[in-house]
Order: structure tokens, then sequence, then C-alpha cells
């Protein structure tokens, strides 16, 4: 992503954010805590100083997660991340996705 694109994607996520009820982003707000607390324990760091390699070993490890609050949790974190990109329509022909201008069609 250039920086614009990647701003326009905060700039997205930010606006669902804002949205939302604030009890429901008091709870994501604890969730990155947690997923915070969670790379300390496991790697000695907090998420944004971990390697690629072990950041995702630590998103592997919450996808597929067997207490369930954790996996839907970061299931919800995941679609957050996606909604900044498949949000961008013209970012689409990067990654092979079809806009209509009519789904029904």
């Amino acid at each position: 992503l250039t920086p614009e694109q990647h701003e326009l994607g905060l700039e997205l996520a930010e606006t669902l954010l804002m949205d939302m009820a604030p009890a429901k982003r008091r709870k994501l707000t604890l969730f990155f805590v947690v997923i915070n607390m969670l790379a300390l324990l496991r790697f000695g760091r907090t998420t944004t100083s971990l390697p690629t390699e072990q950041r995702a070993r630590l998103c592997r490890f919450l996808f597929d997660n067997p207490v369930g609050l954790l996996r839907k949790g970061f299931w919800g974190v995941n679609t957050l991340a996606r909604l900044s990109v498949y949000g961008q329509p013209e970012l689409a022909p990067h990654f092979g996705y079809l806009i209509r201008e009519n789904p029904d069609d």
C-alpha cells in the first residue's frame, strides 16, 4: 500500500469504530490490550515491535485458539483490518476483486 492508501484505510476503520457503541469500542480496546499482553508473554515484546515471523505466529495462534472468545475476537479484528483494504475500490484490481455496479445482476 502507498502511504495515501494506508492513511485512507485507517480513516475507513476509524469511521467504523466511531459508529460503534462506546461499550463495543471499550471491548475492542481491551482486546487489543490482551493481544499485546499475549505477545509480551510469548515473545517478550509488544505486537508492534515483533518481527514479521513472530507476528505471523501470534496471528496463527489467535486464529486457531481453542478459547472461543479469543478466536472470535481475533476474527473480528481481522475483519476490521480487511475493511481498511477492501473498502478502497481502487485497490480491487490488485487482489482480483471484481466490483459489480449492481450486485444483484
